[in-house]
């Protein structure tokens, strides 16, 4: 889970550093946004060894939209409105809801033997 956060963060520098690429016709900031999404790939590959794929997507997704929606109000003077304040909470609440792991069944699978041709 922590190479998921991690990788969230880099995507989301990303975003944050994209608005400042003038529709990447501007070198630093291009070659600067390319490197922060490489590294955020392939932290979510990393990532994706050990957490299901339904969760890389809540939570990259979720808390990257949150994070995006209060970097845009602090550095970008961004609106920030009663609800978008309410949608920030309902999507932490969701990502907290579906990473509480399922209930397993604790039952073994049926082992099979194989019966030795005659």
């Amino acid at each position: 889970m922590l190479y998921l956060v991690i990788a969230t963060a880099f995507n989301v520098a990303a975003f944050a550093a994209m608005k400042y690429t003038e529709g990447f016709t501007l070198l630093y900031p291009s070659v600067l946004t390319i490197i922060l999404y490489f590294i955020g790939v392939v932290l979510f590959a990393v990532a994706a060894k050990r957490v299901d794929v339904s969760m890389i997507y809540v939570v990259s997704f979720g808390l990257g939209t949150v994070a995006l929606s209060l970097i845009g109000y602090a550095f970008f003077q961004e609106s920030f409105s009663l609800a978008k304040v309410v949608a920030i909470i309902a999507v932490i609440t969701g990502v907290v809801i579906l990473s509480i792991p399922a209930k397993q069944n604790k039952k073994k699978p049926p082992q099979y033997e194989l019966e030795e041709a005659s």
